[in-house]
């Protein structure tokens, strides 16, 4: 039977973010609020598979904004992660260590959550290619259509922390007994464990020429930034630091963050990988006790979103310092499907990028006219799924054609038919 628990909407008024973007230019050092700054926050996202949302997880509950106020939704546990799921409904990471910790749907209707697998102590959601995986204290869960939520056998109660991926390169950051990174080069099918004196990583991220950064959390002799040139199965140090938060990579930027301030280390920093400088970037930061990193994709330059004990804050502001060319081409992996065709109103749309990349797609006419753009803009790594609503576009044959600027151009004929 499924357990609900009844969420209580409380309005909180704050600048719509999307609106804020447009509205205020950003300037050197410049944050932005994105939300209330009492909320406590974990993480930040956004979905698409519906009505565009801005969505905060807070140890209070679930923070959204649909296009006009902010409201939070109370769920009784933390909240720790979020993804979309469908057009009216979110899965969330709730969780504190208790028996009731687990996956849950939310429904941005009703308001409910409501549970679809426990799991002890949640802490992230991960999505590579139509893959979907949710690692926690006891191990890592993936998505089958068939089965729901299944134990990976290779993890069954081993501490899950974090999860990145590279052009077919998985990794997974574990805690335990055999604390490390277990890796798999062939898209999750099989997957190899640390190997003897693998430092405790936590949060990881690539970058875009598949070099893994990782924290080794807490305090301890070991403390700090650490990288990997082999996708995670040995380790460098980069330099040494406690109390260190997340690591995040935009575009050829790598920045990290800390939980608390440690000597001259605090807050947001900007890593220059050639020289191991870090570059303060917390003019204007309100609150310096960081939970996580994240960014948004849909906004039209890079950026970092800092989620912090006092609210989350938005800059796309970088410091100007050389971070070295971007590489020639993203690696192979690049995948675009449409359904159904023919097709009568609506045209899903897929796309699988090995990393993040300026993507637009269009559909043509067969005179090579285009006669709309379904998506134009930055997009992360990994798949997407648009909807595309013909409208007054009569029946015949027309061209889906997808680009990424001297990396990928494909395209696919797709038949609308009234």
């Amino acid at each position: 039977m499924k357990a609900l628990l009844h969420a209580v909407p409380a309005p909180l008024l704050a600048p719509l973010f999307t609106i804020l973007l447009l509205a205020t230019p950003v300037t050197a050092t410049d944050w932005s609020a994105v939300g209330p700054d009492t909320l406590n926050v974990t993480n930040y996202r956004t979905s698409e598979m519906g009505p565009y949302l801005d969505l905060l997880s807070t140890t209070g509950g679930l923070c959204l904004n649909g296009g006009s106020d902010w409201e939070v939704y109370p769920s009784g546990l933390p909240c720790w992660d979020i993804t979309d799921w469908s057009a009216d409904t979110l899965l969330v990471l709730l969780g504190i260590g208790t028996f009731s910790d687990g996956i849950y749907r939310f429904n941005t209707s009703s308001h409910e959550f409501t549970v679809e697998e426990y799991c002890y102590i949640p802490n992230f959601f991960f999505r590579y290619g139509g893959t979907r995986y949710a690692g926690c204290q006891s191990g890592l869960l993936k998505w089958d259509e068939a089965e729901g939520w299944t134990p990976i056998a290779d993890f069954l109660n081993i501490p899950c922390l974090d999860m990145a991926g590279w052009g077919g390169h998985l990794a997974v950051s574990v805690a335990g007994n055999i604390p490390g990174v277990y890796t798999s080069d062939d898209g999750g099918v099989s997957w190899t464990p640390p190997q003897p004196g693998t430092p405790y990583i936590s949060n990881m991220a690539f970058d875009q020429e598949g070099v893994l950064y990782g924290i080794f959390p807490d305090s301890s002799w070991s403390s700090g930034l650490w990288k990997s040139l082999d996708y995670g199965v040995t380790w460098e140090v980069v330099f040494w630091s406690i109390d260190l938060a997340d690591v995040f990579v935009v575009d050829r930027y790598v920045i990290v963050a800390w939980r608390h301030s440690y000597l001259d280390y605090e807050g947001v920093e900007l890593l220059v990988p050639e020289t191991g400088e870090l570059i303060p970037m917390n003019e204007g930061l309100p609150c310096l006790s960081i939970n996580r990193l994240s960014t948004n994709d849909l906004v039209d330059c890079y950026n970092v979103i800092a989620c912090t004990e006092q609210g989350a804050w938005f800059t796309c502001d970088f410091p100007e310092v050389d971070v070295g060319e971007p590489p020639a081409q993203l690696p192979a992996g690049f995948a675009l499907t449409a359904y159904p065709t023919p097709f009568n109103s609506t045209l899903r749309v897929s796309v699988t990028l090995p990393g993040r990349a300026d993507l637009r797609i269009t559909l043509l006419n067969l005179l090579g006219r285009e006669v709309a753009v379904i998506r134009e803009g930055r997009v992360s790594e990994g798949a997407h799924s648009y909807a595309f609503r013909a409208g007054g576009l009569s029946s015949g044959i027309y061209l889906l054609r997808a680009t990424v600027p001297g990396r990928m151009d494909e395209v696919r004929k797709v038949v609308l038919l009234r």
